[in-house]
């Protein structure tokens, strides 16, 4: 069996642990930089849908560590082949700033070989995105 296929992106933004956290941990804070609208609680458990570039997405949320990270998974309605878990940590970068840290696995890569591609694009938009929203100076 082939090795997941796994994208990563650290986007340091250096703002309070507490507002890194707010970005990730509800879904206003997802609203602001990662999908166009979310119709879930960011709870483990919850299962709803996003919007995602006008793109529905089925959402499961697995697990929310606090103050650390979130652990989803999510699909194109409609597309088995475009299943992904996301984890979405608040980490310290080697300098001791602060960092989003996205790291998104597909559970079926060879059925979707051009999932980590065009997502790969996806979050270097959102990484922008976030670092308009947060009016920092940051690094992606």
């Amino acid at each position: 069996m082939d090795a997941p296929l796994t994208l990563e992106r650290l986007i340091d933004l250096d703002l309070p642990a507490d507002e890194l956290w707010a970005l990730i941990a509800t879904g206003d804070g997802w609203q602001r930089w990662m999908v166009d609208h979310a119709g879930l609680p960011v709870v483990p458990g919850a299962s709803g849908m996003v919007v995602d570039d006008g793109v529905e997405r089925s959402v499961l949320v697995h697990e929310v560590l606090e103050g650390r990270s979130v652990t989803f998974h999510w699909s194109e309605v409609g597309r088995a082949d475009d299943v992904s878990r996301v984890t979405l940590e608040v980490v310290e970068t080697a300098d001791g700033r602060r960092a989003i840290k996205v790291t998104e696995q597909w559970l079926a890569p060879s059925a979707c070989a051009d999932c980590p591609l065009r997502a790969g694009a996806r979050w270097d938009l959102r990484a922008c995105v976030l670092c308009l929203t947060a009016d920092v100076p940051c690094r992606v």
